[in-house]
């Protein structure tokens, strides 16, 4: 069976998630489109690690096999059934994001068609695949996005800050995020209420989650600066320029770490490697932009020879500086066009190649 590209699947997925006014805009301001999709329906899902634990080791062998035994003949599995004769249904939220993270057998974070197929397999290694029509009625059971996969969601789980990072809402201009903030002030009165605030991430994908009310007055608290209990476009405004990201926010601290680990005596470095231990090859189009601008010290659109020098220092202030041969080498290997310098696509082509 042939496999898209990872950028083919994102288009597709993409061409089919533009069903909000919201997703609409962020798609006509972002200049690349093509990953704006991912962006949007990505950000409901909770990080998690995934267990290395077994199935058996929450859920009874004896429901497994009864479970399993009820849908042999194809065509005869329905999730509903399946999960209340396996004990599923009745499991503790943490329960059931560890057998999440079993059933993620690529730990994309995301339970995808293909994985989706082989759904028995991983309660009993001789059970049968899913026929197609299975699969996509199961997938479009739990996705409930639109997004082509399911993930693991749970209440209380939003954060402002990570949102506004994930959908690339805080590096959009004033009047962009003031277009924004004509979208989600819904009854035109000039302010986002708090009910308005509730029904927040429905102007993304109108399948989502309302927030809690944790969650809703935690966001209000957080823009109101002036006490009225609304938020006005210039709060809105505000609040999502308020803080700045960092790389922690884009990269595992300890693939950070474990990455500045591996290059720590002079001319050890190399940039293939570092961005693949670091995760860095493994983010999206829109992640890598803004990796880019937080390397791009003194904000000219490049990353320049002096700044290259201190590459690692973005990650650790006491990690050491590259020596003058890795700063050429890292610079010759991105500077396509010869002009000295490192811009933003040439950096992108260079972290996923």
């Amino acid at each position: 069976m042939m496999k898209l590209h990872h950028t083919e699947c994102l288009q597709i997925r993409y061409k089919q998630s533009l069903k909000t006014p919201l997703q609409k805009l962020l798609c006509v301001i972002s200049s690349d489109s093509s990953d704006q999709a991912y962006q949007i329906v990505g950000v409901f899902v909770l990080p998690y690690i995934a267990s290395t634990m077994a199935i058996t080791d929450i859920l009874s062998a004896k429901d497994i096999e009864s479970a399993l035994s009820s849908c042999q003949a194809d065509d005869s599995f329905n999730y509903k059934s399946f999960f209340s004769m396996v004990g599923l249904s009745s499991k503790t939220p943490d329960q059931i994001k560890t057998v999440f993270g079993i059933l993620d057998q690529d730990k994309s974070g995301f339970i995808e068609e293909e994985e989706l197929q082989l759904f028995l397999k991983n309660f009993s290694s001789s059970a049968r695949a899913l026929t197609s029509a299975e699969t996509k009625a199961f997938l479009a059971a739990g996705d409930t996005d639109g997004d082509g996969k399911i993930g693991v969601e749970a209440a209380d789980s939003f954060d402002y800050k990570t949102f506004f990072i994930k959908v690339g809402l805080n590096s959009k201009s004033k009047d962009q995020v003031a277009k924004v903030f004509g979208i989600l002030d819904q009854d035109r009165s000039g302010f986002i209420e708090e009910e308005e605030l509730k029904l927040f991430l429905k102007n993304f994908s109108a399948s989502a989650r309302a927030l809690t009310d944790a969650e809703t007055k935690a966001f209000l608290a957080a823009g109101d600066s002036d006490g009225d209990g609304k938020i006005g476009v210039d709060e809105f405004q505000a609040l999502v320029k308020s803080f700045k990201m960092s790389l922690t926010d884009i990269l595992c601290p300890s693939d950070i770490a474990a990455a500045l680990r591996d290059c720590q005596a002079p001319d050890s470095f190399s940039p293939k490697k570092f961005f693949q231990i670091s995760g860095m090859s493994k983010k999206s189009s829109s992640q890598l932009k803004e990796i880019f601008r937080i390397l791009d010290n003194d904000q000219s659109g490049f990353i320049e020879e002096d700044e290259l020098k201190y590459f690692l220092q973005r990650f650790e202030c006491g990690a050491r500086v590259l020596t003058t041969s890795e700063t050429k080498t890292f610079l010759a290997a991105a500077d396509h066009d010869g002009d000295g310098k490192i811009g933003a696509e040439e950096f992108q082509e260079m972290v996923q190649a």
